[in-house]
Protein backbone atom coordinates (compact mmCIF):
# COMPACT_ATOMS: atom_id res chain seq x y z
CA UNK A 1 0.00 0.00 0.00
CA UNK A 2 2.06 3.13 -1.26
CA UNK A 3 0.91 6.32 -0.56
CA UNK A 4 -0.97 5.26 2.50
CA UNK A 5 -0.28 3.83 5.59
CA UNK A 6 2.91 2.12 6.40
CA UNK A 7 5.60 0.22 4.27
CA UNK A 8 6.24 -2.72 5.59
CA UNK A 9 9.84 -3.20 4.81
CA UNK A 10 10.62 0.79 5.44
CA UNK A 11 13.09 2.69 3.16
CA UNK A 12 15.30 -0.09 2.77
CA UNK A 13 13.26 -2.74 0.94
CA UNK A 14 15.14 -2.83 -2.50
CA UNK A 15 12.28 -1.74 -5.30
CA UNK A 16 9.70 -0.53 -2.96
CA UNK A 17 8.88 2.75 -2.40
CA UNK A 18 8.34 4.36 1.00
CA UNK A 19 5.07 5.75 1.74
CA UNK A 20 5.70 10.03 1.77
CA UNK A 21 3.68 12.41 3.63
CA UNK A 22 3.87 15.52 2.39
CA UNK A 23 2.42 19.30 4.56
CA UNK A 24 2.01 17.58 7.32
CA UNK A 25 1.51 19.44 10.70
CA UNK A 26 2.37 18.31 14.35
CA UNK A 27 -0.12 18.49 16.85
CA UNK A 28 -0.65 18.25 20.77
CA UNK A 29 2.03 18.58 23.52
CA UNK A 30 2.23 15.04 24.72
CA UNK A 31 2.08 11.32 23.13
CA UNK A 32 -1.49 11.12 24.40
CA UNK A 33 -2.32 14.17 21.95
CA UNK A 34 0.69 14.43 19.12
CA UNK A 35 0.00 13.27 15.45
CA UNK A 36 0.70 9.85 14.60
CA UNK A 37 2.84 9.75 11.58
CA UNK A 38 1.83 6.79 9.35
CA UNK A 39 4.79 7.13 6.49
CA UNK A 40 8.05 6.13 6.22
CA UNK A 41 9.15 9.64 5.35
CA UNK A 42 7.29 12.83 6.86
CA UNK A 43 7.85 16.25 5.95
CA UNK A 44 5.91 18.18 8.58
CA UNK A 45 5.25 22.22 7.50
CA UNK A 46 3.58 23.82 10.60
CA UNK A 47 4.49 23.16 13.99
CA UNK A 48 3.83 25.32 16.56
CA UNK A 49 5.56 25.71 19.81
CA UNK A 50 5.81 22.34 21.91
CA UNK A 51 3.94 19.97 19.25
CA UNK A 52 4.89 16.30 18.00
CA UNK A 53 4.49 13.57 16.62
CA UNK A 54 4.66 9.98 16.99
CA UNK A 55 6.60 7.33 15.40
CA UNK A 56 4.57 4.39 13.29
CA UNK A 57 4.98 0.99 14.96
CA UNK A 58 8.31 -0.58 13.90
CA UNK A 59 6.94 -3.13 11.44
CA UNK A 60 10.75 -4.86 10.50
CA UNK A 61 14.06 -4.57 12.11
CA UNK A 62 15.16 -2.43 9.11
CA UNK A 63 12.30 -0.35 9.24
CA UNK A 64 13.56 3.23 9.03
CA UNK A 65 11.52 6.35 9.61
CA UNK A 66 12.73 9.96 7.79
CA UNK A 67 11.07 13.13 9.15
CA UNK A 68 11.86 16.84 7.93
CA UNK A 69 10.62 19.72 10.54
CA UNK A 70 10.03 22.36 7.89
CA UNK A 71 8.28 24.69 10.74
CA UNK A 72 8.59 26.86 12.71
CA UNK A 73 9.30 25.52 16.17
CA UNK A 74 11.29 22.36 17.11
CA UNK A 75 8.80 19.41 16.95
CA UNK A 76 8.90 16.55 19.72
CA UNK A 77 9.27 12.78 18.26
CA UNK A 78 7.53 10.56 20.39
CA UNK A 79 7.45 6.54 20.29
CA UNK A 80 4.45 4.08 21.91
CA UNK A 81 6.23 1.19 24.11
CA UNK A 82 9.79 2.22 22.72
CA UNK A 83 13.20 3.89 23.39
CA UNK A 84 15.14 6.82 21.68
CA UNK A 85 18.49 6.88 22.07
CA UNK A 86 17.88 5.02 25.01
CA UNK A 87 15.01 8.34 25.99
CA UNK A 88 11.48 6.69 26.74
CA UNK A 89 9.49 7.39 23.81
CA UNK A 90 6.69 8.96 26.01
CA UNK A 91 9.52 11.97 26.92
CA UNK A 92 10.63 11.90 23.34
CA UNK A 93 13.21 13.59 21.35
CA UNK A 94 13.38 17.11 19.76
CA UNK A 95 14.00 18.02 15.97
CA UNK A 96 15.01 21.65 15.22
CA UNK A 97 13.28 23.46 12.98
CA UNK A 98 14.53 23.28 9.23
CA UNK A 99 16.27 19.68 9.88
CA UNK A 100 15.60 16.66 9.31
CA UNK A 101 16.29 13.04 11.29
CA UNK A 102 16.48 9.55 10.32
CA UNK A 103 14.99 6.87 12.75
CA UNK A 104 16.41 3.34 12.22
CA UNK A 105 15.03 0.49 14.26
CA UNK A 106 17.38 -1.19 16.77
CA UNK A 107 16.86 -4.55 18.81
CA UNK A 108 14.41 -5.53 21.42
CA UNK A 109 11.83 -2.22 19.79
CA UNK A 110 13.62 0.73 20.36
CA UNK A 111 14.58 3.51 17.76
CA UNK A 112 18.30 4.96 17.30
CA UNK A 113 17.72 8.78 15.96
CA UNK A 114 20.26 10.73 13.71
CA UNK A 115 19.22 14.51 13.38
CA UNK A 116 20.95 16.06 11.65
CA UNK A 117 23.55 19.14 12.65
Amino acid sequence: MLGSGWVSKGMWAGSIAPAVSTALSAAGSTIADATQLRADVAMLGTVAASQGVILPPITDPQHTVAIYNGGANAVKVYGTGVTINGIAGATGVSIPTLKSALFLAASGGSWVAVISA
